[in-house]
C-alpha cells in the first residue's frame, strides 16, 4: 500500500505548470525544473479524477464499521508515505499511517527546521554527498541517489530492490528504525531522466565517471 498526495490539478498538468509545488515544495526533482522525477504521472490521473469526485472517503465521514476495516492497516505494509507528493505537504496523516507498524517514507524537504519532526518515519531523500553529510550531521539516516560508478560513502548500502522487495527489507523507515545503515540507490529509469541526474551531478562539479 502506497500514499498519494494530490494537488488540485491533475498530475499531468500540476507538473508542466508548476502547481505540484503544492505537493512537492521545491524538490530539484520536479519535472518543470528540469528534474529527474521517476514517477509516470500519466498513471495517477484516473486516481485524481476519483478523488476530485469525492470518491475517496475522508476519515472524519467514515462509520464505525467502515473504520473496522480501516483498522486492517494493521495487517498491512505502508510501502511508501507519498509514492507521488512529499509526506512534508501534510503531516497530519502520518501520526494514523504510522501507528500500525512500519511505514517507509522519505522527503526532501529535509533540511527545512520546520519538517524536523519527520526523522522518526522518514529516510532524507539527497542527491550528492555534499547533501549526504549535511543531512547525516542534521541526524537524519538518508537514501541517496549516485551514479553506477560512484563509490558507497560511509555507513551507507546499496539498495537491495529488486532482488528483496520493500516489504521484505523495511529499512527506509527513518531514524526510529532498527537498521543504522544509510541506504543509495542507482540512478535509473528512461534514459533522459538518467541523464538529467548527470545533468545535476556536472553542474555541482561534482566527478561524473
Amino acid at each position: 500500500m502506497q500514499t498519494v498526495y494530490f494537488p488540485t490539478a491533475k498530475p499531468t498538468l500540476a507538473i508542466t505548470t508548476g502547481s505540484d509545488a503544492a505537493v512537492c515544495g521545491d524538490c530539484k526533482c520536479r519535472p518543470i525544473v528540469g528534474g529527474w522525477c521517476y514517477l509516470n504521472h500519466m498513471q495517477l490521473n484516473q486516481q485524481h479524477q476519483k478523488f476530485m469526485r469525492g470518491g475517496y472517503p475522508r476519515w472524519d465521514e467514515l462509520s464505525k464499521f467502515e473504520r473496522r476495516h480501516v483498522n486492517r492497516l494493521r495487517e498491512v505494509f505502508i510501502s511508501r508515505l507519498g509514492k507521488w507528493g512529499d509526506p512534508a505537504s501534510d503531516k497530519s496523516v502520518i501520526p494514523f499511517m504510522t501507528e500500525y507498524g512500519r511505514c517507509l517514507g522519505y522527503t526532501h524537504q529535509w533540511d527545512k527546521p520546520q519538517h524536523q519532526d519527520l526523522q522518526p518515519s522518514c529516510m532524507a531523500s539527497v542527491d550528492d554527498p555534499l547533501e549526504y553529510g549535511r543531512a547525516n550531521d542534521m541526524g537524519w539516516r538518508t537514501f541517496r541517489t549516485k551514479l553506477e560508478s560512484d563509490p558507497l560513502l560511509s555507513n551507507e548500502i546499496i539498495c537491495p530492490y529488486p532482488k528483496v522487495q520493500c516489504v521484505d527489507c523495511g529499512m527506509c523507515d527513518g531514524k526510529d528504525s532498527k537498521f543504522k545503515k544509510n541506504i543509495a540507490v542507482n540512478a535509473h529509469g528512461v534514459r533522459y531522466k538518467v541523464n538529467r541526474y548527470k545533468e545535476y551531478r556536472t553542474q555541482l562539479e561534482l566527478p561524473v565517471v
